[in-house]
């Protein structure tokens, strides 16, 4: 992935060991999200480089859940859920009602 969306985050959330490629020319990151990102940078989960991210990829390819269940990685990834995702096991429910409501009016 080029940048952000909806399949990056549903693997982050599905606790998969996942990496971001972003271009930098295609996707500019919102000042207000730049110090998660800059965590998730320092941590080996975003990259601008693909050589970079291959080299990394590399390193962690025998065993990506030592690198994945690192504290520090699970901590920042908890902040990444709280601000970028909706964690609701109604969420099903809530939608339902949401198109049912639209559809009667």
């Amino acid at each position: 992935m080029t940048y952000p969306e909806t399949a990056w985050i549903q693997s982050i959330n599905s606790d998969l060991p996942t990496m971001l490629i972003i271009n930098k020319e295609y996707w500019k990151i919102p000042k207000r999200y730049s110090n998660i990102f800059n965590k998730l940078e320092k941590l080996k989960i975003l990259f601008y480089d693909f050589k970079k991210a291959s080299n990394h990829l590399n390193v962690i390819n025998n065993n990506p859940n030592e690198w994945w269940l690192s504290s520090e990685i699970q901590e920042t990834l908890n902040e990444l859920k709280m601000n970028f995702s909706i964690k609701d096991d109604n969420y099903l429910k809530k939608w339902e009602i949401f198109f049912k409501k639209k559809l009667s009016e």
